[in-house]
């Protein structure tokens, strides 16, 4: 159980194995920022170099994954200081998937895959049947942003209230 799944509630459904996120990651860091993880020992992003495999480009991607490279620049494009052209956009695919979409190392998988997806804020392939729960994760997610929002507004207001009537504020008596 993820930690979005433990403390929203939602739980996450079961994979649908059409292996589209093995044929089609793309981490949230760029080629180059991930190689410099890399080598500077991060496990993640040595885990992700052991497994996956860059495509060539783009259109590439798009052949195998169709939607997933459109979904993901228009996602990397609300991060400019992150991803500062489509280029720094890689994506990749797993060298251990069979072509029956079954995982060829399973049992041995790395953590980032035994984890996936860690968050619901990853862009998902169409069709990926964790699309549904991420949309729950981050309307819930939204709705207590907002909440939290509103419980601050009261809280300010019922601080200038109290001014208003001379009445200290709690701790400050």
């Amino acid at each position: 159980m993820n930690l979005f799944e433990k403390e929203l509630g939602i739980p996450a459904p079961s994979c649908c194995s059409l292996a589209d996120c093995c044929k089609g990651a793309s981490p949230s860091k760029p080629f180059h920022q991930l190689l410099a993880r890399a080598a500077s020992g991060d496990d993640f992003a040595q885990s992700f170099f052991s497994v996956m495999v860059p495509y060539r480009s783009h259109a590439e991607a798009e052949k195998v994954v169709p939607g997933l490279v459109a979904r993901t620049l228009k996602a990397a494009q609300k991060e400019p200081d992150i991803f500062k052209s489509d280029d720094d956009l890689v994506f990749y695919h797993c060298r251990y998937l069979k072509a029956d979409n079954r995982c060829g190392v399973h049992e041995d998988r790395p953590q980032f895959c035994r984890d996936y997806p860690d968050t619901p804020f990853v862009v998902f392939p169409p069709g990926c049947a964790f699309e549904p729960w991420a949309k729950a994760c981050r309307d819930k997610y939204n709705a207590m942003k907002e909440e939290v929002t509103q419980l601050k507004d009261l809280q300010a207001e019922l601080k200038e209230l109290r001014r208003l009537q001379g009445i200290p504020e709690e701790g400050n008596t």
